[in-house]
């Protein structure tokens, strides 16, 4: 039982007798990361998903983001928030789609539709909330239905993140 200042249950415990959690300062990181494209575009494969390669972070704690191949590691098992915005330069006509993966297998997607190809630039995003377990694995892949010269765009304009819940 811990020591009290005082001598009623309502009474604060001497903080020697708390702990490391006691301290706000001391409580553990929960895994999180933010990265944004690095400064190459990423070019489509024709009516084929590819994940999108080539970040550079802003943080990763817990090191579960690989920002050379895009994918995410998951190191502690938990409730997990997800996000990836895009922008792509189209070029060309197809529908353009952004998902996000779990272990290989379509996990939420979006789609903006066929476009004539007029379109310069358009922003897109797909979040959602993900239960995981260690060692599961995360990633952001792009597809258009028939572009081969539409690409997503580099540096802030395209960036992804994700963080543990719970």
């Amino acid at each position: 039982m811990a020591t009290n200042i005082g001598t009623e249950p309502q009474d604060i415990p001497l903080n020697q007798f708390l702990g490391q959690m006691a301290f706000m300062d001391d409580v553990p990181k929960k895994p999180s990361f933010q990265a944004i494209k690095d400064n190459n575009n990423h070019n489509f494969t024709a009516n084929t998903r590819t994940i999108i390669p080539g970040w550079v972070e802003n943080h990763d704690d817990g090191g579960m983001f690989n920002a050379t191949t895009g994918i995410i590691q998951i190191t502690v098992p938990g409730l997990y928030w997800f996000y990836c915005t895009v922008m792509q330069e189209r070029n060309d006509s197809g529908d353009f789609q952004l998902s996000i993966f779990k272990n290989g297998t379509l996990h939420v997607n979006t789609n903006d539709l066929s476009d004539s190809g007029t379109t310069t630039f358009q922003q897109t995003h797909v979040s959602t909330i993900i239960k995981c377990e260690k060692g599961d694995v995360i990633d952001f892949r792009v597809y258009n239905s028939s572009a081969t010269s539409s690409y997503i765009y580099r540096n802030s304009y395209t960036h992804c993140g994700g963080y543990q819940i719970h």
